[in-house]
């Protein structure tokens, strides 16, 4: 009864937690796999977006080694929601990379615990988006497709 009324109602907002630190750790190990450039450092972004009301954040922003001459950056989000991400999710990612530090070349993944639409496996194909499901960050392996710069 304690599980039903004060753990079940949130575990899905600690588990989000968990689910982007799993993400982070498999971009960690398997970066120079992902990113067509040498993996720097790692973190989260948090500014302005003029057409957003709020304050807004990406999740992971993993930077080329050499950051000072490349300006090379992947960005990443990670929905652990129980629901399938859509196109939106990377059109929203894609906008918010624009107010972020000066970059040369963008790459955007996006990590799904239950999957992706059609639409957004098709938008991430034009756009040589990343997309992770679940089952991929368990079995610690990437898909060997090209990655190329996306285009905002």
């Amino acid at each position: 009864e304690v599980f039903a009324k004060k753990v079940e109602p949130r575990l899905d907002e600690y588990l989000e937690d968990v689910f982007k630190a799993i993400c982070i750790d498999f971009l960690a190990e398997h970066g120079s796999e992902i990113c067509p450039f040498p993996p720097g450092d790692m973190g989260g972004w948090w500014g302005k977006v003029p057409t957003k009301r709020n304050e807004q954040h990406i999740d992971i922003l993993l930077n080329a080694y050499d950051i000072r001459r490349s300006r090379k950056c992947l960005f990443a989000d990670c929905s652990y929601s129980s629901w399938a991400m859509d196109e939106g999710a990377l059109l929203e990612l894609m906008e918010k990379a624009k107010h972020t530090d000066d970059y040369w070349e963008w790459y955007f993944a996006l990590f799904s615990r239950t999957g992706f639409s059609p639409q957004l496996v098709s938008r991430a194909a034009r756009d040589k988006a990343k997309l992770f499901t679940l089952r991929e960050l368990y079995h610690g392996k990437p898909e060997e497709d090209d990655f190329v710069a996306g285009e905002l």
